[in-house]
């Protein structure tokens, strides 16, 4: 695993880069206000790897529902995703929910999810961390699979590093996991919006490879430069129309929406191999 360190304002921000150069990164936020962190953590890996924002609408929306459900759902849009873009392995990055989506195509599949991470990204807020890399490990340790799952492989944690939370993030999945840490805990320090702005300063003079957003945002900011998402539809990056409609209720016709919006632009993504659904 290949480490970078890049030099910010309050010193150095150390990168575990995942895989080999140019190998997909998928990252699942859970809910529309964790985009711009998970935006943050892509855009530091997407000078290396092809890096792929998922968030179809509904996961961590509507609590009162069966959560295995979402998840199931979820699931399945992902292996329409999986499908077009011809992906037959990647690291799966995944943000509280999106972590049991991860887990439950590595049960699935376990081939194509090279490396689980039950991820939060480095968070402008303190706090966040906390609640969403401890729901995610909740969700999978509340199943017979998910704590087989968490035994067996090594689960990564991102976030914040400070002596108090993690004494408290290890208590809870001690407690969690029945007494059994997983095996590889790393974490990346914080970063206020001076530092972020400082890390991606750097990143501006390498233009980013290859990257598609799925859902809907308000603006996207690139290394290259600044730019609305309506500007950078007209250019290199796909916006995939997902967040228009709930996966929760109508997971079929979101999959039909993905299917048609992509075949409008396959030339954006004509080097993509297609694979069969059943091969998932």
């Amino acid at each position: 695993m290949k480490t970078v360190s890049i030099p910010t304002d309050q010193g150095s921000f150390h990168a575990h880069m995942l895989g080999e150069q140019g190998s997909w990164v998928i990252c699942w936020p859970a809910q529309p206000n964790d985009y711009r962190s998970m935006l943050e953590f892509a855009k530091l890996i997407s000078h290396q790897h092809r890096v792929l924002i998922c968030e179809p609408l509904g996961i961590g929306a509507n609590q009162h529902l069966p959560y295995s459900n979402k998840v199931a759902h979820s699931a399945l849009y992902a292996k329409h995703v999986f499908v077009y873009l011809g992906i037959e392995a990647c690291h799966w990055v995944g943000q509280s929910a999106g972590g049991a989506v991860g887990a439950a195509i590595c049960t699935a599949a376990p081939a194509r999810i090279l490396s689980l991470t039950l991820a939060s990204a480095p968070m402008l807020r303190q706090g966040r961390f906390l609640m969403a890399a401890t729901f995610s490990t909740a969700v999978l340790s509340s199943s017979s699979w998910g704590r087989a799952l968490l035994l067996k492989r090594s689960i990564k944690l991102l976030g914040y590093s400070g002596q108090a939370q993690k004494s408290l993030l290890l208590q809870y999945l001690q407690t969690m996991f029945d007494a059994t840490p997983p095996k590889t805990i790393r974490k990346l320090r914080p970063l206020d919006g001076e530092s972020v702005r400082a890390v991606f300063d750097k990143l501006r003079m390498k233009p980013p490879p290859s990257m598609v957003i799925c859902g809907q945002f308000d603006s996207v900011v690139l290394p290259r430069d600044q730019r609305t998402v309506a500007e950078t539809l007209r250019a290199k990056y796909v916006e995939l129309p997902s967040g228009h409609l709930s996966m929760l209720a109508m997971p079929q016709e979101c999959a039909d929406a993905f299917l048609s919006f992509a075949a409008q632009h396959s030339a954006a993504l004509r080097d993509s191999q297609r694979v069969p659904l059943n091969a998932l």
